[in-house]
């Protein structure tokens, strides 16, 4: 199992219904409803702080190489992101008889919700100099997010056009 990575799932769906009928022969009632939904969530392979090892490598042809190695629980995970919104729509028309005119009252309700839960790095991110380092528990730095980043909010918005 890769020890430093996580998995990330994204769901969603939209539900759209739509009706359209003529009254006393020269109006024209359009409506629509309409659901939306999308849900993102990521969890790390392993429930542990991460850790980043500098490593310097001197190879045979005399070159030299640093890399960076990053392994235990991954700092960017979990996350939670859900989207949620409804909107109901209405339009009437007048239609002139010789179909040049036409006059039209729209209403318009939408609400969107949303919820968002950051949580990176709360466990911890040690940073070592050197394998020696590391071998030694003496690390170069260590950073934390010590509170949570949550965010939740919504909004109505209500349009009537003429």
């Amino acid at each position: 199992m890769p020890a430093y990575g996580g998995e990330s799932k994204t769901y969603g769906g939209t539900l759209q219904l739509r009706h359209s009928s003529y009254f006393h022969d020269t109006f024209l009632d359009e409506t629509s409803v309409a659901l939306q939904s999308s849900v993102r969530k990521g969890d790390p392979y392993l429930v542990l702080p991460s850790a980043r090892v500098r490593v310097n490598s001197d190879f045979a042809d005399g070159t030299a190489g640093v890399q960076m190695l990053s392994f235990g629980g991954n700092s960017q995970l979990p996350s939670d992101q859900d989207t949620r919104s409804a909107q109901i729509a209405n339009t009437i028309s007048w239609i002139s008889l010789d179909n040049k005119h036409r006059f039209k009252l729209a209403t318009d309700f939408r609400y969107n919700r949303f919820y968002q839960s950051n949580t990176q790095n709360s466990l911890g991110t040690y940073v070592y100099n050197s394998l020696e380092d590391f071998q030694n528990n003496l690390p170069a730095s260590f950073t934390r997010r010590l509170g949570t980043n949550r965010r939740l909010g919504d909004d109505l918005t209500r349009v009537a056009l003429v």
